[in-house]
C-alpha cells in the first residue's frame, strides 16, 4: 500500500509539472512575442523618464550600471492583470537585484515575473503580502527571506525559480515556515506551498502532518525525480 501511494505521488509531481507548463503556455508565448516586438524598433528604452515612476502608493526606480530595481513608498503597489502591464517590464532582463524598501506593504502580482537575471532580493519587514507570480520564473534567484510580518504569499509567487535553493522564513512568522529550505503555509506546516527547486536532491519525502500540496510546488524542478509519502 505504501509503495502504491509513493507511485501515485510521483505521478502527481509529473502531472503538476505538466500543469504548470500548460497553465502558463499562453503567457509564455505572449511574453516572447512582446519582447520580440520591443526589439523590432531597436534597443530597450533609454529615456531617463522611463527609469522611474509611480506604481500605486509606491515609486520605482531602476539604477543602470548596478542593475538594481528599488521600490519605495508607504503602502501597496498597484495591481495589474498581466505582467506585460508592469511599468518596468522592458527592463526585466536587466534587473539583477531588487530592493523593496521599508514602508512598502504589498508586492503586486507579476511584479518581477520572468526577471531571468535576478540574483538577489531584499524584502523589508513592512511587506505583508507577496503577489501571484511576483517572482515566477526568476531562474537565477537562489535565496529568499520572508519576514515575520508576511501573512499572504499568493500561488506561484516563486514557481519556476529553478535555482532557488532556500526559502528562509522568520521563526516568529505565524503564517509561514520553512523546513530544509522549503516553504510551508500556516504554523502547523500542513501545506507545502513551494519546494525549493534548486536543491540538488533527486528524492523528497513529504514531512509528517502535511495534508495539502500547492499545485505548482514541484513544477519545473530539474533534479527532483521521486516524491515519497511519510510512513504511517
Amino acid at each position: 500500500m505504501k509503495k502504491l501511494v509513493s507511485v501515485i505521488l510521483s505521478i502527481l509531481v509529473i502531472c503538476s509539472s505538466f500543469a504548470g507548463l500548460t497553465a502558463f503556455a499562453d503567457e509564455t508565448n505572449e511574453s516572447a512575442n512582446s519582447k520580440s516586438a520591443l526589439s523590432v524598433g531597436g534597443e530597450l528604452p533609454t529615456d531617463e523618464s522611463q527609469l522611474s515612476g509611480t506604481i500605486g502608493e509606491c515609486t520605482w526606480s531602476f539604477e543602470k550600471g548596478s542593475n538594481i530595481m528599488f521600490i519605495s513608498g508607504n503602502g501597496s503597489m498597484e495591481q495589474y492583470d498581466s505582467f506585460l502591464d508592469i511599468p518596468w517590464y522592458s527592463w526585466n532582463d536587466n534587473i539583477e537585484k531588487v530592493v523593496i524598501e521599508e514602508g512598502v506593504t504589498v508586492i503586486c502580482h507579476w511584479a518581477f515575473n520572468e526577471c531571468k537575471n535576478l540574483k538577489a532580493v531584499s524584502i523589508a519587514d513592512s511587506v505583508i503580502s507577496i503577489g501571484h507570480g511576483a517572482f515566477r520564473d526568476c531562474e537565477s534567484l537562489k535565496q529568499v527571506s520572508i519576514s515575520k510580518n508576511v501573512y499572504r504569499i499568493w500561488a506561484t509567487a516563486f514557481a519556476g525559480c529553478k535555482k532557488l535553493e532556500k526559502i528562509e522564513v522568520d521563526e516568529n512568522n505565524k503564517n509561514y515556515s520553512s523546513i530544509n529550505g522549503d516553504l510551508y503555509e500556516d504554523w502547523y506546516k500542513t501545506t507545502l506551498a513551494q519546494y525549493a527547486l534548486g536543491k540538488p536532491d533527486t528524492e523528497f519525502t513529504i514531512p509528517d502532518g502535511v495534508e495539502r500540496i500547492d499545485m505548482h510546488a514541484f513544477a519545473n524542478s530539474d533534479n527532483l525525480v521521486t516524491v515519497k509519502y511519510p510512513k504511517v
